[in-house]
């Protein structure tokens, strides 16, 4: 990493106040450490809601570079502490002529930054212009520091020119700046272009020559409470830039999931949503996420395109797609995405379910049979209930308790450990000049024990998929009031803004119907308390709302799979007030201590009607405050 990256870096990270987390070593040899970087090795991270997630532009996701360890961490966004995942990234591999080639992203990386020039060479992945790129919705409204000018600058070199998303505002094709933008797919947004071109990188990785792809990323995320608060996207735009013609080519996602304490998971599929997840194989997460655990997923919510030929494409028929398929924003007739199409897992040691080789060609053509939904020798994987053939390992229902899971649905089966999995999907072909693009979401949710938290991932999938399906045109949610807090004497005042209170946003889902109103007001504010900077055991102190006639809100909320009619906000006609004074802590019923830290927040609401959600509010943002004498 070069000096400008490493300081820019360092500048963030400091800025925002991230603290250092250790890391679970293992036997793997790449896995626990963090190889020396290069000049094109540069990570940042998205913390837009309550995720926080590193990415580097050679390919690795979801590892942290301060410790070479767990790099996805939730709950608490940017003050997030406890970890679900070691490290992910993108696979792909398909054949020459009849050479196998693959390459990928997984305890090694594959890729090197910048974008492949013509005819077929690699730009110089040094250059600083291919670094990781971050850009945020209402950053020109942050205070003036290190972090908003990182946030200035990217926004003013945004690289349109290597293939960034932009918006075309005054429709000459012709980015202009100052009158063009770069797009927000969502409220933060990430992004880099990377080719496979480093023929020391392939080697290193599976054995394999390059291909000749470039990568251009996108990372994004939603400021928003529910279901896009607990997930982050990764939509990979990926151009055959080589003279050949790539044929059965698959892409998989890859992820070392470590949920918590690592060696204690399970994993599974579900073959209808083309998710992949890990849960905690007992009810109690020890020394992390404690009781009850929660479970992380990956969902592939865009397929590659093929041909709408339901002959050459048997799984058309068998998956009933659909004869449209969706790409670059657009559906395109007589196509179709393809699913999830392979599920197999790794479980050390073991003589079927293990990782293929590193650094060797014999580890290409190992992971090309995982690809295609076959053992690592080529042979079929045999699901035992059924003693018949699948490509898909653990495709049972553990909350049901049906079919092949693991645990009681796996007798004689592995025990609970450190796993590793592989979405795969193909096979499809890229012609030179031929572009492909995935969108893959990378999702968590906590239920009411570690069983019941894989149907709330599900949910959560579920209503994020609606949420794609809709690009993502759905309602913001009030802004966050700037809160300022003064420590007296056994005494904490904070009092803030009134920015939110001019808030309507229009809800597209219910436009068209004949409601006589489609717009979510600003109602009121709710006071919190919290233990900590990431926001735990919020408490909440004081409403304060509209003298308008509307109190307590009822609305439908999920709890352990039933629609009950709960109240999810309580006003009571009080009229607004911007301060607060708390003199006693909720958690010990005690006087405030000088000098010991409390943690307050504001939490904005607004309300419709004829909406679904009834409620939009601001995330939870604790600010810590000392009372002192």
């Amino acid at each position: 990493m070069n000096k400008k990256h490493l300081s820019y870096l360092l500048l963030i990270i400091v800025t925002i106040g991230l603290t250092s987390f250790g890391f679970k070593g293992t036997s793997d040899s790449d896995k626990g450490r963090l190889s020396k970087p290069t000049v094109n090795d540069h990570f940042s991270y998205i913390a837009i809601n309550q995720i926080l997630m590193w990415v580097a532009n050679n390919g690795d996701g979801s590892h942290d570079p301060r410790t070479g360890g767990n790099g996805f961490y939730w709950p608490g966004g940017k003050n997030a502490t406890k970890s679900a995942i070691f490290e992910d990234g993108l696979i792909w591999a398909g054949k020459i002529g009849r050479e196998v080639r693959m390459n990928g992203n997984t305890h090694r990386q594959g890729l090197q930054a910048g974008k492949i020039l013509y005819p077929g060479k690699a730009d110089d992945p040094s250059l600083a212009k291919y670094r990781v790129y971050k850009i945020r919705k209402g950053w020109e409204e942050m205070p003036q520091g290190l972090e908003r000018a990182a946030f200035e600058k990217d926004y003013n070199e945004w690289p349109v020119a290597d293939g960034a998303p932009w918006v075309d505002v005054d429709g000459d094709g012709v980015y202009t700046q100052g009158i063009d933008t770069p797009q927000f797919v969502g409220d933060e947004v990430l992004w880099y272009v990377a080719n496979d071109l480093d023929p020391s990188r392939s080697a290193r990785t599976y054995g394999s020559p390059p291909i000749g792809m470039e990568f251009q990323t996108t990372i994004f995320g939603f400021n928003r409470t529910g279901p896009l608060g607990d997930m982050v996207f990764k939509k990979y735009k990926i151009i055959n830039k080589s003279d050949n013609t790539v044929d059965s080519m698959y892409f998989g996602y890859w992820s070392d999931t470590d949920l918590g304490f690592a060696t204690d998971d399970y994993t599974g599929c579900d073959t209808i949503l083309s998710l992949g997840y890990t849960y905690n194989a007992d009810n109690n997460d020890d020394g992390f996420y404690g009781t009850p655990p929660p479970a992380v997923g990956y969902d592939f919510f865009q397929g590659p395109v093929i041909p709408y030929d339901p002959i050459k494409y048997p799984i058309i028929i068998e998956k009933n797609l659909p004869d449209s398929a969706k790409f670059d924003g657009k559906w395109i007739k007589g196509k179709t995405n393809l699913p999830m199409t392979a599920f197999p897992i790794y479980v050390n040691p073991h003589s079927i379910f293990r990782d293929p080789s590193q650094g060797v060609y014999s580890g290409t053509l190992e992971f090309y049979n995982y690809l295609n939904g076959l053992i690592w020798n080529g042979n079929p994987f045999i699901n035992p209930h059924t003693g018949l053939p699948t490509k898909f390992v653990v495709p049972g229902d553990p909350v049901k308790g049906t079919g092949w899971y693991e645990g009681p649905g796996w007798p004689g089966g592995p025990p609970p450990g450190d796993r590793r999995h592989v979405m795969c999907t193909g096979p499809f072909t890229m012609a030179p000049g031929d572009t492909q693009e995935i969108v893959v979401g990378i999702l968590i949710a906590r239920g009411t024990s570690n069983i019941n938290s894989i149907a709330a991932l599900k949910r959560v999938d579920l209503a994020a998929q609606k949420a794609y399906d809709l690009d993502f045109n759905l309602t913001p949610p009030p802004p966050q009031p700037k809160v300022t807090a003064v420590g007296y004497d056994n005494k904490v005042v904070f009092y803030w803004g009134d920015n939110a209170e001019s808030y309507e946003g229009k809800d597209p889902l219910i436009f068209g119907f004949g409601y006589p109103d489609t717009t979510y007001n600003f109602e009121g504010y709710e006071i919190y308390q919290y233990r900590d900077l990431a926001g735990t055991d919020p408490v909440l102190l004081a409403t304060y709302d509209l003298v308008n006639g509307i109190t307590k809100i009822l609305d439908y909320v999920d709890v352990q799979g039933e629609n009950v009619l709960l109240p999810v906000a309580s006003g009571s006609n009080s009229g607004l007030f911007r301060v607060y004074d708390l003199t006693t802590d909720t958690y010990t019923q005690k006087i405030l201590r000088n000098g010991s830290p409390y943690y307050i927040g504001v939490v904005v609401y607004a309300y419709s009607e004829y909406s679904a959600p009834n409620v939009l509010k601001s995330t939870h943002s604790p600010i810590e405050v000392f009372p002192s004498r």
